[in-house]
């Protein structure tokens, strides 16, 4: 019986169906959303052919009869379920917000294993040194996360993931830089598990030849008494002087104001412009650097379960980038940021100049209870690695404050009482859009 309960409780540690869409109908039957329990991929690089090949082996709980969801964006070469070939379609949600793949055949409640094997394609770029791969991944576009790489889930998913990586037939020693927790077998070959409380956006995976980047790494002391490591890394020839020092800047300044830093190593990648944020880790330039780990609290601490909750993490990571302001007015008369439909994905690019007004606004009202700020650090302990919406945080704050703002977000966050329609959205430059020739160029 023991046994029994402990299984139990592994299959449902992180089991948030509750906040996955609402399951839809499908050829008489239902497209449904599962638990992902474990994912194991294995990347194979072939240096004489020059690909990647990735195998994902899924173990998920299904607990209504249908036809399971997941996402993948590459073609498939090959998929089974519990050991059975099947077929696997490309479908929409029901008002056409997103994409997903399901499994053709329609199966029982209960733990399937899931394996699929597919090329990946996107970041990748051999040399005669080696290969630079990466899973960049974006918040501003659709199906931008782990599953334009390999099998996954969405975004209010957790589960445990490992990754086994094989370089066959290098010349050279290839170097990984990953926020999970990586060992290197043998020669070229590594085994990378990440913590069971990581989403599909949260997994940081870059490779690079040795010869590749200069990397510099260096102890920040916590405090809650930790030792962290941090590693951060450019390309030959730039300095990382400026790059560290600012970081263990940053990094004091968010633990004074939000508590110890909720990841066990911080990874910088000091690219040359752009940033995007993971968990403990970040691709960027240097004026967005405070933005970018400012995101490993909110966003890859507190994590949004969907897209009409990502707006969030952005206004706030905006708001302390114009210093914490308190504004009497929003400055704006609505948007819908968390309005979209329950089957989008990505964030509303609203968050960051609206949204951070909102923020402020916000701050105003809880001028007498000493501002915004106290209460977003208790909305981090609350929340820490779990996948929340929109109506957590307005729930959570109303309770915070004693007081409603169902009228403040049903104006200026879901708008429900009429969106502005042909304004000029504000754009963010740490967030600007980049284009995959650009990506590649940061391999």
């Amino acid at each position: 019986m023991r046994l029994v309960i402990l299984f139990l409780f592994c299959i449902s540690a992180y089991a948030n169906l509750e906040k996955a869409p609402q399951v839809f109908e499908y050829q008489n039957s239902k497209a449904i959303y599962v638990d992902f329990i474990s994912a194991n991929y294995h990347l194979t690089y072939n240096f004489q052919q020059q690909d990647l090949s990735a195998k994902s082996e899924i173990t998920l709980n299904q607990t209504q009869e249908g036809h399971i969801i997941f996402d993948l964006v590459p073609a498939y070469t090959s998929i089974k379920l519990d050991g059975v070939e099947v077929e696997s379609k490309l479908i929409r949600s029901p008002d056409n917000a997103s994409n997903y793949r399901i499994i053709k055949t329609k199966t029982m409640p209960g733990t399937h294993i899931l394996e699929v094997t597919n090329k990946v394609e996107r970041n990748l770029n051999y040399t005669n040194s080696g290969v630079s791969s990466s899973f960049w991944l974006s918040d501003l576009n659709d199906r931008r996360y782990l599953e334009s790489y390999v099998v996954s889930n969405l975004e209010y998913d957790q589960y445990q993931m490992n990754f086994t990586v094989d370089f066959e037939g290098f010349p050279k020693h290839q170097v990984m830089f990953a926020n999970g927790d990586i060992v290197e077998v043998s020669h070229n070959k590594y085994i990378i598990t990440y913590p069971d409380h990581f989403t599909a956006s949260s997994i940081y995976y870059h490779t690079s030849h040795e010869d590749r980047f200069d990397i510099v790494e260096d102890i920040y002391q916590s405090i809650d008494g930790r030792e962290i490591p941090v590693t951060v890394y450019r390309s030959k020839g730039e300095s990382l002087t400026t790059f560290l020092s600012r970081t263990m800047t940053i990094l004091a300044e968010l633990e004074a104001d939000y508590g110890p830093f909720p990841h066990p190593k911080v990874i910088i990648y000091g690219a040359g412009m752009g940033g995007m944020e993971y968990c403990g880790a970040t691709m960027t330039e240097l004026r967005a650097l405070g933005h970018e780990l400012h995101h490993s609290y909110f966003a890859r601490g507190v994590m949004p379960a969907r897209g009409n909750s990502g707006w969030v993490d952005e206004a706030i990571a905006s708001w302390r980038d114009k210093g914490y302001q308190s504004r009497r007015t929003t400055g704006f008369r609505s948007t819908q940021m968390a309005g979209h439909s329950s089957y989008r994905r990505f964030t509303d690019r609203d968050a960051y100049g609206r949204g951070a007004k909102f923020m402020a606004y916000l701050s105003y009202l809880l001028r007498d209870i000493g501002g915004l700020k106290p209460f977003l650090k208790e909305f981090k302990d609350s929340w820490l690695f779990k996948p929340f919406f929109t109506s957590d945080f307005q729930g959570m704050l109303e309770e915070y404050a004693n007081r409603s703002f169902e009228s403040e977000f049903n104006q200026y966050v879901y708008g429900r009482n009429g969106v502005e329609k042909n304004y000029k959205v504000e754009k963010n430059p740490f967030h600007p859009v980049l284009s995959d020739e650009f990506y590649k160029d940061l391999l």
